[in-house]
């Protein structure tokens, strides 16, 4: 997978498409704090609507989430700020700072904030003005928007809940989305598994399986010692939770292009609904997750979203 310039980390041009956006998500956790966070921040002008969430996992189990929305006075796409949830680019592709402060969905008084230093080079496609002739992908560019990378890095900041303050330093990931969003299944997209790993400083991977009406899409990428190997497929294999929806662990074996395979095994510590807009027609499911890669231990994001019939289950059977 291509690494990307700087230029994609500001605005891109606004497409006719009534569901265009443009999307910044950011995670971090740290396990001697036990605490972390996972939120996006959307600009959708053509709509018009922008809407931001952070959601924090506390100490103990814990947890609170604070949201945001507006339809008037919309920020550019390139500054991704709310009233009360903002992100800040310090350096392009380099450093952020994310910070919240308000009432959370629960009622008590929430201020975060955190900034984010890269480790690795950000890795992503452009398809955005591009005819996508394969099926599969152009269900997958249609509804899960046309471009996007990810970077992985360290995160610190202090969070508030109720007085309560909490410290936290660990790693986590950003990553950013232009183009149609759509995930009602009306271009085909069915479900995804998205994955984010963080081992150590030079050791991290990002990679997402997407299911369509006509095939599957695989793609991700490996970050070790300074380089970046990509992922050319995947197989997975879910331990699912008594409702049958939520991931509860999963087993990723992950082909490189050079036909190397790597194992990692997931243990899914909390599993939270993903609640925002444009994923009303799916059931998504945030799971903050300690992966195991060999001898070496590390945490991240195990994601699984799927469409669902008139019954509330899965269109496509959960592998």
């Amino acid at each position: 997978m291509p690494i990307l310039d700087d230029r994609h980390d500001l605005g891109h041009p606004v497409e006719d498409d009534p569901d265009w956006s443009e999307s910044y998500y950011f995670n971090g956790y740290d396990p001697q704090a036990d605490c972390g966070f996972f939120a996006r921040l959307a600009v959708r002008p053509n709509e018009p609507h922008a809407d931001a969430f952070v959601s924090l996992w506390l100490p103990g189990g814990d947890g609170a989430r604070l949201a945001a929305a507006r339809t008037t006075a919309l920020p550019e796409p390139g500054f991704p700020a709310l009233d009360t949830i903002h992100a800040e680019r310090l350096v392009p592709m380099q450093r952020w700072r994310l910070a919240a402060h308000g009432r959370a969905d629960d009622g008590r008084d929430l201020a975060f904030e955190a900034t984010f230093e890269a480790l690795s080079p950000p890795v992503g496609v452009d398809a955005a003005g591009r005819r996508v002739a394969d099926a599969t992908g152009a269900a997958v560019t249609g509804s899960l928007a046309s471009g996007h990378f990810a970077q992985a890095g360290r995160w610190a900041g202090r969070v508030s809940v109720a007085g309560a303050d909490v410290a936290f330093a660990g790693r986590g990931n950003r990553d950013k989305s232009w183009g149609p969003r759509r995930t009602d299944g009306g271009r085909g997209m069915r479900y995804w598994r998205w994955f984010s790993m963080n081992f150590a400083d030079d050791l991290h991977l990002g990679g997402i399986r997407v299911g369509t009406a006509d095939g599957t899409l695989e793609r991700g990428w490996l970050y070790r010692d300074g380089a970046v190997t990509s992922l050319r497929g995947m197989t997975v294999t879910t331990r699912l939770a008594a409702d049958g929806l939520r991931q509860q662990g999963v087993t990723l074996l992950a082909r490189d292009k050079a036909g190397g395979e790597h194992r990692f095994d997931g243990e899914v510590l909390r599993s939270v609904p993903l609640l925002a807009r444009g994923h009303e027609h799916m059931a998504v499911f945030e799971g903050l997750t300690r992966w195991q890669h060999g001898e070496t231990i590390g945490y991240g994001i195990c994601e699984y979203a799927h469409q669902l019939d008139a019954d509330g289950r899965p269109l496509t059977p959960i592998e």
